[in-house]
């Protein structure tokens, strides 16, 4: 039987470990900070910034999407890691859709 590996890694908010990405805190941070960094960090070297329905932005290139998760009576930032394969054709894709529910 053919295995494809881990595909995808849901850093939380919360619980998970903090992740660091050239200096870029990804996780625990109020989401529009974690955003602006990204955002310079992307088109300062001519990657794509793609935005996802919920108005969260990630990277095709880096393999990783941000989102915001409630901590308390704030947002803080966590970060959905996927890996595209035959199954799943794209790092949206390949993020199981319960990862996006982390209430």
């Amino acid at each position: 039987m053919d295995t494809i590996g881990l595909a995808c890694v849901v850093v939380g908010a919360r619980s998970g470990p903090q992740v660091v990405m050239d200096d870029i805190r990804l996780i625990g941070r109020p989401p529009s900070d974690v955003t602006s960094e990204l955002v310079a960090y992307l088109e300062q070297r001519g990657m794509h910034v793609q935005f996802i329905p919920s108005g969260d932005i990630g990277s095709t290139d880096l393999g990783f999407f941000t989102d915001a998760q409630r901590g308390g009576d704030t947002l803080v930032s966590c970060a959905l890691f996927g890996r595209p394969d035959t199954r799943a054709l794209s790092v949206w894709d390949s993020i199981l859709i319960d990862a996006w529910d982390r209430s």
